[in-house]
């Protein structure tokens, strides 16, 4: 089973509910397994990259 990249969940972490991390988990899973190439990343409440952003 291939799991999303680990800053990416750190990401998602800081805005999701557990709850809805998890649905997006088994939704991301489901993409894999239907052949998706690229699983959709949620982006509501993400700041935009930059490249010269610091966390």
């Amino acid at each position: 089973m291939q799991h999303p990249p680990q800053e990416l969940i750190r990401r998602l972490e800081r805005v999701l509910t557990p709850k809805e991390m998890e649905a997006w988990l088994e939704g991301w899973q489901q993409s894999l397994a239907a052949g998706a190439e690229l699983p959709p990343i949620p982006t509501w409440g993400l700041p935009s990259p930059s490249p010269n952003r610091n966390i």
